[in-house]
């Protein structure tokens, strides 16, 4: 893991003191993964806490650490607990109380004399795969008069990112490595199923051959820290733990969670941003208010414009109101004839349809596309159809004639004829879709009289035609009669002696 650590700044600088007064400091310069020990130094005080406040201030001067870098201090000694847990996916609120709950059953010492805080671990600290739905938090807890020695301590630093421990800060930097801390009560932090186990170092592996031995992180350079001997390496050993964590990204969102700093002590960086950025709002609220303004102006002045034409209108029809009743009449007659002007007259789509359905004669019918393109006002809608029959049909041969003679269409022409297959073609027709004019109303009317007359004069021509072939047919009926008088009577019934068929007999 250590290989894929991220580092998000420049530089960072840390500091750590003993209960005994010795003091160390350390300042990290990073460059792509690798960061790299630029400045060390070690300093001797007093036990008390401002003696030791007093050398870290000696210390952060020599190392030369600007307001603007990171900086993290705490103690190299105990005093203090953590825990590695499992706890369930809750909002922070829920999960601050869940881990107050942890906090009672670790510690005997009652939660109002503690200060402590928690450090949300990556998923990947899990080792156990059958855990899902857990997340890893590692408790930090120390007594609170412990922790105002420590803040007095770390006093002399002026400004402070966070206050805490090496091996609380181990992850993610080293997460999967084993990490061993030297000293009088050295310590292994190997990786557990959650989070690190801590486990006593025996006296054969408190000696150790490298300082990587004990912090595996390939991407440190010691820099002239290297020259020196191991033992004094060793000491930077945690302070340096603490400032290649500084130059993550945690640090921002672990602020949030680990024991809060005093404000005196908290860093105000980005000032000269802060202060444009300020300037900005100011303006921009400046700008909105003026906006703001400069509308309610133009809205009232709009509102009093509104007014005095509602006035105007209506000063105007009281004066037409108190005009006299056949003027009145008179202006309404001028306006209904300027209106009538303007009225704008085409035939309707759906009768255009059920005029074309009667003129167009099965078995023919409209196919493929229908153009019709009407706009609002217009008298004339321009139409173009295609219609398809069978090429033996001679039903439709005038189609565009009794086009042309509907009263709302006109202007009916066939613009090309194409053959299909299965024996059938294909015209396609564009004409107009108005009323007639006059003179084209004139003309059918004149043509349909015609038409009647001719009718007519056929229908005559017709009826004196039956009329000659009557007598003729009278003459032969006539001659059929005579022809009939000449045939011979039926004989007479018997007893045909005039006494009505009786045989009277002689005595």
């Amino acid at each position: 893991m250590s290989q894929s650590y991220k580092i998000a700044r420049g530089e960072c600088a840390a500091f750590s003191w003993t209960p005994e007064g010795i003091c160390h400091g350390v300042l990290l310069k990073g460059g792509g993964r690798d960061v790299k020990v630029v400045a060390y130094w070690r300093g001797e005080g007093g036990s008390k806490a401002s003696s030791i406040g007093e050398t870290l201030s000696i210390g952060r001067r020599e190392l030369g650490v600007k307001e603007g870098v990171y900086c993290i201090a705490g103690p190299e000694e105990g005093g203090w607990g953590m825990a590695d847990l499992l706890m369930p996916e809750l909002k922070p609120d829920e999960l601050r109380s869940a881990l107050a709950f942890e906090v009672r059953k670790r510690t005997p010492i009652a939660l109002e004399h503690l200060n402590w805080g928690y450090r949300l671990l990556p998923k990947e600290s899990i080792q156990d795969e059958k855990v899902t739905g857990r997340t890893p938090v590692r408790l930090f807890y120390a007594k609170s008069d412990l922790w105002r020695r420590w803040l007095e301590g770390a006093s002399g630093l002026g400004h402070l990112d966070m206050m805490a421990v090496a091996p609380v800060l181990l992850d993610p930097f080293m997460q999967g490595e084993t990490v061993f801390f030297p000293g009088e009560t050295a310590f292994k932090y190997l990786p557990g199923k959650v989070g690190r186990d801590v486990v006593p170092a025996t006296a054969e592996e408190n000696k150790v051959g490298s300082f990587h031995e004990c912090l595996p992180y390939s991407n440190l350079v010691l820099g002239s820290l290297g020259d020196k001997p191991l033992e004094e390496q060793l000491s930077y050993l945690k302070v340096i733990t603490m400032a290649i964590y500084g130059m993550g990204r945690e640090v921002e969102k672990d602020k949030r969670t680990m024991p809060a700093l005093p404000d005196k002590m908290k860093p105000a960086r980005y000032m000269a941003c802060r202060f444009i950025a300020s300037c900005l709002a100011v303006l921009i609220i400046a700008m909105l208010g003026a906006g703001l303004v400069q509308s309610l102006q133009q809205r009232v002045a709009r509102l009093r414009q509104i007014r005095s034409d509602i006035s105007k209108v209506e000063a105007e029809i009281a004066r037409l109101n108190n005009m006299d009743s056949i003027k009145a009449n008179q202006a309404a007659k001028d306006f209904e004839a300027e209106i009538s002007k303007y009225t704008f007259e085409a035939p309707e789509l759906p009768d255009v349809l059920i005029e074309l359905t009667q003129l167009i004669k099965p078995p023919a019918w409209i196919g493929g596309s229908f153009d019709w393109k009407s706009e609002l006002g217009d008298t004339v809608v321009p139409i173009t159809f295609t219609i398809r029959e069978p090429v033996s049909d001679s039903n439709n041969l005038d189609l565009c004639k009794r086009l042309n003679d509907s009263p709302i269409l006109g202007d009916a022409q066939e613009l090309k004829s194409s053959m299909l297959r299965d024996n059938k073609q294909e015209r396609r027709i564009t004409l107009k879709a108005r009323y007639d004019t006059a003179e084209e109303r004139e003309y059918y009317e004149r043509e349909q009289a015609e038409l009647r007359a001719k009718k007519a004069e056929e229908e005559a021509q017709k009826a004196a035609q039956k009329a000659a072939q009557k007598p003729n047919e009278e003459d032969e009926d006539q001659q059929v009669e005579n022809e009939g008088g000449n045939v011979e009577a039926p004989p007479p019934p018997p007893g045909g002696n005039g006494n009505n068929g009786l045989d009277m007999g002689v005595e």
